[in-house]
């Protein structure tokens, strides 16, 4: 079962990798879809800052066919008349008067002649004067409206990114929640954590550049295909000519860049779980003097990762670069024609025009080139994207079947009918955890589930946990089969210790009070003392409210063990299962284990998985397992006196022969 999770995790990786990128950029955009109407006031925000890019290059034609090129062909300002305010005053020192040339003939020094020739000059400094503070009042719209549409913009993108972030941490804490226990266990716990932290971000950054980049370069792209064939059809053909060119470059190096991203997320698994078996085990590596040769290990891994990024950016990099040579040569050969146009009288274009569609061309390059950039980067991140969906798309534990009863209790007994418990290996052959177990356990029996290593102890009571279900046969509790029963039933009337006592890094009380969190305080002490946990508890400056530190490094492995029996008999289970609780122990704490299941006697359904048997002596009935089959079962006494296969356990542990022990 250990390979499980690793080759679903892989076939579900090979299954994204033939997943074309627009359908993973549809199911990421989903996550969206409760925000469409904040998405719409961003679109409209983007539209109305694009437009203002383009309002701004717009002045340049006005500014240089209806101002400066005027002011220019004029031979010599006149004399500067005083003006009333301050913007006439203005206007005068940036657009002076427009002489007139003096007509040559009899009549031209009259007075009269030169009052009509006046007339044209004086029209032509006020149509200058009025367009130049036409520019100027437009200037100022664009001022004030572009920063506050891109403030809105900006603003509103990122609650909409904050939000779905936050949607996607609980959505994938749901998801690892409910995924079965066999998924956690055959995961690899680096490449799991990769995936919900790097690659959940890389998920992220895929709506950030959707929303943010390719929103702004989209709209102004399209706003500036706009403008530029308003200004000039020919020079936008030209213009466009190497669009197909870009869409070449951008398909072929985005299928490579998302190649090798895969294997670069695939590598940034193996390094995060090299540093998670470091820091796991920093005891043991201390302990052996082995801190050269995990660093020497962690390298290696990082350099790879490293060879994997940079094969990563070598090709974003060359797209980037043919898209920036490409829109050179098109920006180059766009101004020649644009001159040779106006040169010649074609098309009706003027030198303004040019200077504007030079503008307009050069401010929709940028968002070309950013969409090139964007395109390389959604690339990369869609791999991260893919696998972060593996996780959510993992199977979860089967829903309660149609019609499934809540478990009330054990009133008559549990049973395990004929149960067969299969599996495959890495290399896929089928393997036998359990073969045909049948076991009958009456209410408030205690029972000890004993045999080697191998023998299918724990496979036995992770069915009765339902963590599994069987391959064959059934388990049942008071004639029904667990397939039957609410899951949530059955676990609340379960409860078990396991050999690894694991605490929250929260107080004593809390942590007993994780069993049933609506416990009172006199049922939290009432299971600490049949826990004994008063006997340290009471003694620490804090009582109950000590902090057991990350894993409860601040107590002893007896002390965690009491606590998490405590917390187990604080939720009142029917059934209470000790997986190998004391086989850590010493002999001493073992003891006092063993006092606080001889004190639940007769109460609740108890069973003892062990390997150490002296734990198992004072059991109503031993079971033992061999091969995944049931070899022997019956009291401790009946057992030893028949001298078999437990007899020869027993005998190997306590060094005591074979022969008959007393009960």
């Amino acid at each position: 079962m250990a390979d499980a999770g690793t080759r679903a995790w892989a076939a579900m990786d090979a299954g994204a990798a033939e997943r074309r990128p627009l359908a993973t950029l549809a199911r990421i955009l989903a996550f969206a879809r409760p925000y469409w109407t904040a998405l719409v006031a961003v679109a409209l925000f983007t539209l109305l800052f694009s437009a203002g890019r383009y309002a701004r290059a717009y002045l340049v034609k006005p500014l240089l066919d209806g101002v400066l090129m005027p002011v220019a062909e004029a031979s010599a300002p006149p004399e500067q008349e005083p003006r009333g305010d301050w913007l006439e005053s203005a206007l005068a020192w940036a657009v002076p008067d427009l002489p007139v040339a003096p007509e040559t003939g009899s009549n031209a020094g009259t007075p009269e002649d030169a009052r009509a020739t006046a007339a044209p000059a004086t029209s032509s400094r006020a149509d200058v004067r009025g367009a130049f503070r036409r520019i100027l009042i437009v200037a100022l719209w664009i001022v004030l409206i572009t920063p506050a549409a891109l403030f809105g913009r900006a603003y509103l993108s990122e609650l909409v990114l904050g939000r779905i972030h936050l949607d996607l941490q609980r959505r994938l804490a749901t998801k690892l929640l409910a995924l079965p226990l066999a998924r956690h266990q055959g995961e690899r716990t680096g490449d799991l954590l990769s995936r919900v932290q790097n690659d959940a971000q890389g998920a992220r950054e895929s709506l950030k550049l959707i929303f943010q980049e390719f929103a702004l370069s989209i709209a102004m792209i399209g706003v500036g295909l706009a403008t530029l064939l308003y200004i000039s059809w020919p020079l936008t053909a030209v213009a466009l000519l190497v669009a197909p060119a870009i869409m070449v470059v951008l398909t072929v190096f985005g299928r490579r860049i998302r190649t090798t991203a895969r294997d670069r997320q695939a590598q940034l698994g193996e390094v995060t779980q090299r540093l998670v078996g470091i820091l796991s085990g920093i005891k043991v590596i201390k302990a052996f003097g082995a801190e050269g040769v995990e660093s020497a290990a962690f390298g290696r891994e990082a350099g790879k990762l490293y060879r994997h990024d940079m094969r990563v950016v070598r090709n974003r990099v060359v797209s980037l670069s043919l898209v920036e040579a490409m829109n050179s040569v098109a920006g180059i050969a766009i101004l020649a024609i644009g001159a040779v146009l106006v040169l010649e009288g074609r098309f009706g274009l003027t030198a303004g025009d040019v200077a504007f569609f030079a503008t307009a061309l050069a401010t929709t390059y940028r968002p070309i080139k950013n969409a090139a950039k964007g395109w390389s980067k959604l690339m990369e991140h869609l791999v991260s994207s893919d696998r972060f969906l593996a996780v959510l798309d993992a199977a979860e534990e089967p829903a309660d079947a149609a019609g499934a009863c809540p478990l009330t209790g054990v009133s008559h007994s549990i049973e395990f009918d004929d149960v067969h418990v299969t599996w495959r290996d890495g290399s896929g052959r089928e393997r036998h955890a359990l073969r045909g177990v049948s076991l009958r356990v009456e209410p408030g029996e205690i029972v000890a589930i004993v045999g080697p290593t191998g023998a299918g102890k724990t496979s036995l009571i992770d069915l009765l946990l339902r963590f599994h279900d069987p391959t064959r046969g059934a388990v049942r509790i008071d004639g029904h089969d667990l397939r039957q029963l609410q899951r949530r039933s059955l676990q609340e009337r379960i409860a078990v210790v396991t050999q690894d006592p694991f605490l929250f890094d929260t107080s004593i009380a809390e942590n007993i009070r994780y069993g049933r969190p609506d416990a009172s305080d006199a049922e939290l002490l009432a299971a600490a003392r049949a826990a004994h946990v008063d006997e340290f508890a009471e003694q620490l400056p804090a009582g109950y409210e000590t902090m057991v530190g990350e894993f409860g490094v601040r107590l002893s492995g007896g002390q965690r063990q009491r606590i998490t029996i405590a917390r187990a008999l604080v939720a009142e289970p029917a059934i209470l299962v000790f997986d190998e609780a004391t086989s850590a122990l010493d002999a001493k704490t073992e003891h006092t284990v063993q006092e606080a299941i001889e004190a639940m006697r007769g109460e609740r359904t108890i069973f003892l998985v062990a390997h150490r048997l002296s734990t198992v002596r004072r059991a109503d009935r031993v079971v033992m397992l061999a091969d995944g089959c049931v070899v022997e079962q019956g009291r401790h006494a009946e057992l030893m006196a028949r001298s078999g296969a437990y007899a020869e356990l027993f005998a190997l542990q306590t060094d005591t022969g074979a022969g008959p022990q007393p009960g």
